[in-house]
């Protein structure tokens, strides 16, 4: 087969038995392909792929072919970059006792899966697991048994960055390991991530723990993050993360810790319960919130009891509330957002410490200080159009950059021609 386009061209040869068994032998030289051009990716990006194949499978059927396919001379040209890999190697083996052994090694990526599976299933064993616990969100597939061991290793590479405009890198290379067993209804995976840099932030110490039986899953996930300040007015900072879940019969029993140190120190605790179930056909996600604390620098905060639901295109919280007892200061949320213009969330504050307020959103550029007491009303701003944002706050001895102004009256509306927050 020669394929001569301006988006497409490759020689290949091809030999193809289809009976008693699959036999296929492929030699391939592609010199280029435009992925974009020929709409098999969704994509503005010009990319120009070249690389040549080498396959031999047999097998009795298209799911179960052993053999190895090898890609070598891997080119991909953008507009600012030329990426290449050498080689990409698969191998499939039969063993003597009738499992299965995969292979993939390249400069990028190293795995091994062993056991009864077949190459093709293995994905969907791993979301048959979740739809076992997860059904209303993860709806299962019919696929044989499975029962397998896995590990594979991802390593960083510029050609992993030009399949996404998300800037990340892996400083060390993440691991993957664990094993399933479809017929037991039983799961392990483990993810190590020792450093990934995400966005221009480094994470550290990246890992996730989820194992599976018949009755529950549960995950545990801890990361964290530390920026070195040169600034001697602003403090280096880190954030830890802890979240543990049991998840069963589509509800999540979640418990978050979250922990800052920096400007501002906060140790938070956040103990959701997370609902999922069907209504006419969409789902709906009811949350809990349960009774947990929250410690900002000095002061210790209550996180009340509370309930938001999420349904279709409309968002509505009960009594959600943020407080302090000691000073009876306090912030609330209630009401509901959808499409209808009628329809509001309203956030009431008593007696808030501004700079709480900023701190928990991570605004740190201009430091303001003061208490403030009022509401903000949220209107349309779930239904695609102008979002309408009216707040009328009093704040007592309000200061910016430690400057103490007095006390203050502010009014802020979202305005259309700068699409933003006008104060």
């Amino acid at each position: 087969v020669d394929i001569d386009d301006e988006n497409l061209k490759s020689c290949a040869n091809i030999t193809y038995i289809d009976a008693p068994h699959k036999d296929i032998q492929l030699d391939l030289s592609l010199d280029k392909i435009h992925f974009n051009n020929l709409n098999l990716v969704k994509t503005d990006k010009e990319e120009e792929l070249s690389l040549k194949a080498i396959a031999q499978l047999r097998g009795k059927d298209f799911k179960h072919l052993y053999g190895n396919i090898e890609f070598n001379d891997i080119n991909l040209q953008t507009k600012e970059n030329n990426y290449s890999l050498k080689d990409i190697i698969i191998n499939a083996q039969k063993q003597e006792n009738e499992t299965s052994l995969y292979t993939i090694n390249s400069e990028i990526l190293t795995a091994s899966i062993e056991g009864q599976a077949s190459l093709a299933d293995i994905v969907a064993n791993f979301t048959n697991q979740l739809s076992h616990h997860l059904p209303i969100l993860v709806k299962k597939q019919n696929i044989p048994a499975t029962d397998f061991t896995y590990e594979i290793t991802v390593k960083d590479a510029p050609v992993l960055h030009s399949l996404t405009d998300t800037k990340f890198a892996l400083k060390k290379p993440v691991r993957m390991f664990g094993n399933l067993s479809s017929d037991n209804e039983q799961m392990s995976l483990n993810i190590d991530a020792p450093s990934v840099s995400y966005n221009e932030k480094d994470y550290d110490d990246i890992a996730l723990v989820c194992n599976t039986t018949p009755d529950n899953m549960n995950v545990h996930a801890i990361a964290s993050t530390y920026k070195e300040s040169d600034d001697e007015e602003i403090p280096s900072s880190s954030t830890k993360l802890d979240l543990t879940a049991d998840i069963h019969n589509n509800i999540i029993y979640g418990d978050m810790y979250i922990n800052t140190a920096g400007r501002n120190n906060i140790t938070m605790q956040l103990l959701p319960v997370i609902q999922f179930s069907d209504s006419l056909g969409s789902t709906k996600t009811d949350i809990t919130l349960r009774k947990s604390n929250a410690v900002i620098n000095d002061t210790t905060w209550t996180i009340s009891p509370s309930r938001i639901s999420l349904y279709q295109q409309s968002l509505e919280c009960d009594q959600v509330m943020f407080a302090n007892d000691n000073t009876n200061s306090f912030l609330s949320i209630n009401g509901r957002a959808s499409e209808s213009p009628s329809d509001s969330l309203v956030a009431t504050l008593k007696d808030l410490e501004i700079k709480y307020i900023l701190t928990l959103v991570n605004f740190n550029v201009v430091h303001f200080a003061g208490k403030a007491s009022g509401q903000a009303i949220f209107n349309n701003f779930m239904a695609g159009g102008t979002p309408n944002i009216h707040a009328n706050l009093s704040v007592e001895n309000l200061s910016i950059q430690e400057g103490p102004l007095g006390n203050a009256n502010i009014t802020a509306n979202w305005d259309e021609k700068i699409e933003g927050i006008s104060v």
